[in-house]
């Protein structure tokens, strides 16, 4: 899959299948992706920034952005890990709202590593 960019979305291996996205502008950082997670909102989460079912058609119930989980990969990784089919690609993007709300959470969420502020 060619073409990682802001908002590029697929779904990562687990027991639950999870959405994820690309938050930053990868050509920006050297090609490297700053990759967060959608997860299920629960009593003890992170509500720093709260994904709302009609954001995405994957959402159907009130998920988080998961800050804890973030991770920075370099897009070639990306691509790789999508042609492996060890993380399968999702065709929808994340809407831009959503993007920028999820960029001005982690720059106060606790759960973010403060190491990968410079990816924003």
């Amino acid at each position: 899959m060619a073409g990682i960019i802001q908002g590029t979305t697929f779904f990562l291996p687990g027991r639950k299948q999870h959405l994820a996205f690309v938050l930053n502008k990868p050509e920006e950082h050297s090609d490297v992706a700053l990759v967060v997670n959608v997860t299920t909102q629960y009593v003890m989460s992170d509500t720093t920034c709260r994904v709302y079912r009609g954001e995405h058609s994957f959402i159907t119930h009130q998920s988080v952005i998961y800050y804890a989980g973030a991770q920075a990969k370099p897009v070639a990784d990306i691509e790789r890990l999508l042609g492996e089919e060890v993380w399968l690609p999702c065709p929808e993007r994340v809407v831009q709202d959503l993007i920028n709300r999820a960029l001005a959470g982690a720059k106060t969420s606790p759960e973010f590593s403060p190491t990968l502020l410079g990816l924003l």
